[in-house]
This record gives structure tokens, sequence and C-alpha cells, in this order.
């Protein structure tokens, strides 16, 4: 499935232009993707370093997938960078909302973008999930042991509340781009399960550009991967993408 998900990056990869990066905003985004650093400057020096975080800020919990380039990367003999978070189907389900806590998901159900390896100095990118859960005990009377009350926000590094009622339709599941650099190619993707989607040909990537307050939704590439479907658009940006559906049939 990964080699399927990465076909579409792009021929040539490997001599891409690495595109300039806002170092300025190192630490910040660093901080915010909960990424891993690469140690001293002789390993590193050409190259990223990749890394996963499940636990959160402390405050909101929800899955990030990072890479940090701290000294460059030529991209020479490396394939591109795939960035990716696990994915859920919220259809139905408002911000700030009382959710069921899910269990089980399959590794191959994920989203997120692929980006070209090559990369400036300094530069740094995640994906977090977009759906961020909060968890506090809510007491029951008469006295018994506290029940957890997890709650559903749509969150990103731009929005406290991201504008999911602009939206028509229902809204699967989405994720934010955050980046301190703006791709020279790539591709966002989202891969579904076959049983759960028998029909994907109505569902839309919607983009909200980083600051932005209006949507632009496009109808994306559908690919046949057996037990999957993968949905992907080109040229990702700094933003929120979210999968939107017409339906709210599971």
């Amino acid at each position: 499935m990964l080699a399927a998900v990465l076909s579409g990056c792009g021929a040539g990869a490997d001599e891409a232009e690495a595109p300039s990066a806002d170092t300025g905003r190192y630490h910040e985004m660093v901080s915010y993707c909960q990424a891993q650093q690469s140690g001293s400057a002789g390993q590193a020096s050409d190259g990223w370093v990749m890394g996963s975080s499940y636990t959160g800020n402390g405050a909101y919990y929800y899955e990030t997938n990072s890479v940090v380039s701290a000294y460059g990367s030529t991209g020479e003999g490396a394939g591109p960078v795939p960035l990716k978070v696990s994915i859920h189907d919220y259809r139905g389900v408002a911000h700030n909302t009382p959710i069921v806590p899910f269990g089980y998901t399959n590794p191959d159900w994920n989203m997120g973008v692929v980006l070209p390896n090559a990369m400036a100095a300094g530069s740094v990118a995640c994906v977090a999930q977009l759906a961020k859960t909060r968890s506090s005990p809510a007491p029951v009377f008469p006295v018994q042991q506290p029940t957890v009350s997890t709650v559903l926000h749509w969150r990103s590094v731009w929005n406290e509340a991201v504008p999911m009622a602009h939206l028509s339709g229902y809204q699967i599941d989405g994720f934010e781009f955050v980046s301190n650099f703006t791709p020279a190619d790539g591709q966002v993707y989202f891969v579904l399960d076959r049983q759960r989607y028998p029909t994907p040909h109505d569902l839309q990537i919607c983009f909200l550009a980083a600051g932005a307050g209006q949507w632009s939704c496009s109808q994306p590439n559908l690919a046949d991967l057996g037990p999957t479907w993968r949905l992907r658009i080109t040229g990702p940006r700094p933003g929120v993408y979210v999968l939107n559906a017409p339906a709210l049939a599971r």
C-alpha cells in the first residue's frame, strides 16, 4: 500500500530543489509537532529525523507524525517522505461533543502527506489529527466510581475551533499539515477501508489554508488498492485537510 501511495509523488524527486524554510518559526514548529530533533551536526548533516507522538500537549490528545531537517537534506538516494496519522469516522460528530473513544484501528487506514526529500536547513513539518480529544472524570450520583467523559474538538494550530459548520455534508476525518515551508511537490492522501466505504466516488477533500476562513473542496484522484481505497490530491500546503461525505450513512 505504501508503494502505491508514494508512486504519485512525482518523478525526479531526488533532484528537486529544496524550498526555503522560515527558520524563525523552527522552535515553535518543533514544539507544536512534538518533533524529534537530530543530535550532532555530523549525525544529520544531510538528512532528516522522523518521529511520532500519541500523547498530545497535555491538554488535548492526538496523534502526530513529524520530520525535522536541522542541517538540510539534498535527498540523494532517498525516496519521498510520508507523514501519516490514523483515520477514524466522525460523521455527524460536532465540535465540543462527547464521543466514545475508539479502540482498534487498522494501520492501513491512514491519512497524511507525501513530501519531496530535499529540504533546506531548519525545515520542520508534521501532520496532526484534526480531531483532538480531551478527557475528564465525570462524577455520578449517588456517589460511585466516576466515569470518564471524552470530548472531541476540531482544532488546529490556526483555529481553536475549525469552522466545520461552513462545510456542507458530513466530515469523516481530517488532519492539519503544519510546516515552516511550502513543499515544491507532493500529495495529500486518505486511505480508507473498502468495505466500510463501498462508494467513495462522492467523497471530497476540502482544504482550509493556514489562517484562512474559506474552504475549497475538490474531487480527489481515486485508486483501488485491493482492500482499501486511496484518495489523493497534489500540491500540499500548510493548512487543514478534511475528507467530506455527502451522506451520514455508515
